[in-house]
């Protein structure tokens, strides 16, 4: 269960029944949410309830709540609370460095920097949801509900497994690559249209239907882990992009430099994007410049 935000923590301690309202806020974080518009629906007519004249008799004594009233009236804005913090969209971004995220269900993010994961705090309900911008390892706790990871173009179906999304929306060759480690996931296009993993396989997405499952070097979609940088079989803007956003430095591509052309390389270490991208270059026969600015790889 989340901390309760200190104000929050703070007001119960001074009410009489903190335990029990406590212990309201601890079910309110495993209920299901609810739909738009019910909290308040809900909170207006217990409101409406509490407000209501004294019963015929007794109009010649102040009315006082009871102590029924004052909990039941304490628990309602408790859970409403809860509910808000549940919903509340939370955001995890890596900076210069990979991240570590631990996700409220007890999944576990590697962020590659200048990636982003969003979620809800309480991630409730039927089906577990995050969404991915950049690059990211997944291992997702299998609890029997559904895991989608999100991303510009697709979505990654998953039960319990781990598996390596990359999505740059604004690369200049954009798709959504997926690699899987172990387990099984499913891979769909924003029509629906989807290909099953096994251990050892990848699918991209990009501009039609996912691609057909293919053999993936394991050690080559997991060195951004180890500090090193390693692309399998993708395309130029999307190396320019995540070199941009790992080492933090602009990468463009000349206007005669075709961002889809496609290509594999593995540094073991890396900390630069310059040895990089004179690799590219060697390899694509382009001119790589260097600058104050950032790197400009153009054609000869």
């Amino acid at each position: 269960m989340d901390a309760l935000p200190p104000d929050l923590d703070a007001w119960l301690d001074r009410q009489p029944d903190a335990d029990g309202l406590r212990r309201t806020w601890a079910l309110a974080a495993l209920a299901e949410p609810p739909a738009p518009g019910t909290t308040d629906a809900a909170w207006s007519r217990l409101s409406a309830a509490l407000d209501a004249p004294p019963a015929r008799g007794a109009a010649d004594r102040p009315a006082a709540p009871s102590r029924r009233a004052r909990w039941l009236a304490g628990a309602a804005l408790l859970a409403a609370v809860a509910v808000a913090v549940g919903l509340a969209p939370v955001t995890a971004r890596a900076d210069g460095a990979v991240a570590e995220v631990r996700l409220p269900d007890g999944s576990e993010v590697a962020l590659a920097p200048g990636s982003e994961v969003r979620y809800r705090r309480g991630m409730w309900g039927a089906t577990r949801r995050a969404r991915l911008t950049g690059h990211a390892e997944f291992h997702v706790r299998a609890d029997g509900r559904p895991f989608r990871v999100e991303t510009f173009n697709a979505t990654v179906g998953v039960l319990g497994t781990t598996f390596d999304v990359r999505a740059w929306p604004d690369a200049a060759a954009p798709e959504t690559a997926v690699a899987l480690v172990e387990g099984s996931v499913r891979l769909s296009d924003a029509r629906g249209r989807a290909v099953v993993l096994a251990p050892g396989q990848a699918s991209r997405v990009a501009g039609g239907a996912p691609t057909a499952p293919a053999p993936v070097d394991l050690a080559l979609v997991a060195a951004w882990r180890a500090g090193g940088f390693a692309i399998a079989d993708a395309p130029l803007g999307t190396v320019a992009q995540a070199l941009q956003a790992q080492f933090g430095r602009p990468v463009r591509l000349g206007d005669r430099v075709d961002p889809g052309r496609r290509l594999t390389l593995y540094l073991p270490h890396a900390t630069s994007a310059e040895p990089v991208l004179r690799d590219v270059a060697a390899y694509l026969d382009l001119r790589l410049q260097m600058g104050p600015e950032g790197y400009d790889l153009l054609a000869r």
